[in-house]
């Protein structure tokens, strides 16, 4: 299944240009800086059992747990200890800052002065070393943050899994909400998302020693956004359909797609992380981009008001234009009609209302160029309206009557009527207008586009046969042609 941007926006401008680059560095951040980080820890452990820290500190680690309360920890790094996982231990006990803190204060009760003295200098190489280590040094670290790891915790990722799996969710969402939102929006969501997530997750986990990294939340941001932006609105989606063996459209609302989010926590929980953070983090991150996007959208509030007052004017003049050339045309004064019409089109080139008052005003003299070019521009507009499709039908008819042998319409105008025929029912003539273009061999973009209608239009009906026949001309149509939809 493949998501399309919302509010009609097709092509290239809909693509969610600003978070599949952020997916991008992650995946570039990952095969380079962090491609020897395993190696590096591994060395780190390495170095820390041969140094005698792990021999020194593992008995007062669970001894130290034990007396905090910490005992399901204490049993976990017991039985990890005896199954030879030295890594899983010395992720906590060399990297949790309390335990640290009480060897300073109250390290001789367990060693004599030359093995404290010897700690102490160890203890410090050891912080020396880990800081070349990308997570610990960029990760955010809840019990000692730096300014710096707000910004670049996301960047870093556990493993290959795990951007996958947020790439995998974060796709359903990402095509209608930056296409809503806009690329530099989405810069600013993202951005301060992770800013305001990793804030969040300081704040709720502060005696927490395990570096936060990884896209998972940054994904939670962008559901959020979603849910903001979009609430119980059905969006489109393409699939393949296997038996027609053609790309269908389904609508699915927010609803269908938000229990989603849950798989982001479930696969950090099942990844060994602990389940009061992985709940933090993303929630928060859902949260965060709810936030930021009703945020946004009160900044661009005044921006709104001043377009919409701009815009009651035009509609305005619009209304008044209109009116004025309706009334002239009742009283037989066509320059006074064409002249409103003409001002009209001006403010609202894509309106179907005065383009067709144009057509009815040259209409009138159909030996004349305009005649033919008011044809063609009422033709050639785009619409989903079904009554302004079943008005340029009859438009088209008229044309075709008035015009005969001499109708001058293009290929583009002659396949759209096609398309908005079918729209409206009007098989039989549909037929008869795509059967006269493929006779003419145009070899255009949108015969494919043109079929496929048909195609479908056959098969809403039951008719196999046709719709099989047509699925063919547009198969070979691309073929001969790039396949193209007008945006």
């Amino acid at each position: 299944m493949f998501p399309l941007a919302a509010d009609n926006q097709r092509g290239l401008k809909s693509v969610p240009w600003v978070a599949l680059a952020f997916f991008l560095v992650y995946l570039g951040v990952m095969f380079t800086y962090q491609r020897d980080e395993q190696r590096l820890e591994s060395e780190l452990t390495d170095w820390y059992v041969k140094s005698n820290l792990y021999q020194l500190e593992f008995p007062n680690y669970i001894k130290f747990l034990r007396f905090s309360g910490r005992l399901p920890l204490a049993e976990k790094l017991e039985a990890a200890e005896q199954a030879g996982d030295r890594l899983t231990v010395i992720r906590f006990m060399a990297f949790d800052p309390a335990f640290e803190q009480e060897n300073r204060n109250v390290g001789d009760v367990y060693w004599d002065f030359t093995e404290r003295e010897t700690w102490r200098q160890q203890r410090e190489q050891f912080q020396t070393l880990a800081s070349g280590i990308p997570r610990y040094r960029f990760g955010l670290v809840p019990s000692s943050p730096r300014p710096a790891t707000y910004l670049t915790w996301h960047f870093l990722q556990e493993n290959l899994a795990q951007w996958l799996v947020a790439l995998l969710v974060a796709a359903l969402f990402l095509w209608p909400t930056e296409a809503r939102l806009g690329h530099k929006r989405m810069v600013v969501v993202w951005m301060f998302g992770g800013v305001i997530t990793g804030m969040v997750y300081v704040a709720a986990t502060s005696s927490s020693f395990t570096p936060m990294i990884g896209a998972t939340p940054m994904t939670a941001v962008v559901i959020g956004a979603y849910l903001s932006l979009f609430g119980l609105q059905k969006l489109d989606f393409m699939y393949f359909h296997p038996k027609q063996k053609a790309m269908k459209v389904v609508a699915l609302p927010a609803p269908v797609l938000a229990p989603l989010w849950l798989a982001l926590p479930v696969y950090e929980y099942l990844g060994g992380s602990n389940a009061p953070q992985v709940w933090v983090a993303q929630l928060t991150g859902l949260l965060a981009g709810a936030l930021l996007v009703q945020l946004a959208q009160r900044q661009d509030v005044k921006g709104m008001e001043e377009e919409e007052s701009r815009a009651s004017d035009t509609s305005g003049q619009l209304r008044q234009h209109l009116h004025s050339g309706w009334a002239s045309m009742s009283a037989l004064e066509f320059l006074q009609a064409e002249e409103s019409f003409n001002r009209a089109v001006a403010l609202e080139p894509e309106l179907l209302e005065p383009l067709t008052g144009l057509y009815h005003v040259h209409k009138l003299k159909p030996d004349t160029d305009a005649f033919h070019q008011s044809a063609i521009k009422v033709l050639a507009l785009q619409t989903e309206d079904d009554d302004a499709m079943r008005q340029q039908y009859a438009i088209y008819k008229d044309y075709l009557r008035r015009a005969g042998d001499h109708a001058q319409l293009t290929d583009d105008v002659r396949i759209l009527t096609v398309i908005r025929m079918v729209r409206i029912e009007e098989m039989r003539e549909a037929e008869q207008l795509a059967a006269q273009i493929t006779e003419d061999k145009t070899g255009h973009r949108w015969l494919g586009w043109m079929y496929r209608t048909l195609a479908d239009a056959h098969d809403s009906f039951g008719n196999t046969g046709k719709a099989n026949h047509y699925r063919g001309l547009a198969s070979r149509a691309d073929d001969e042609a790039p396949a193209a939809v007008p945006a």
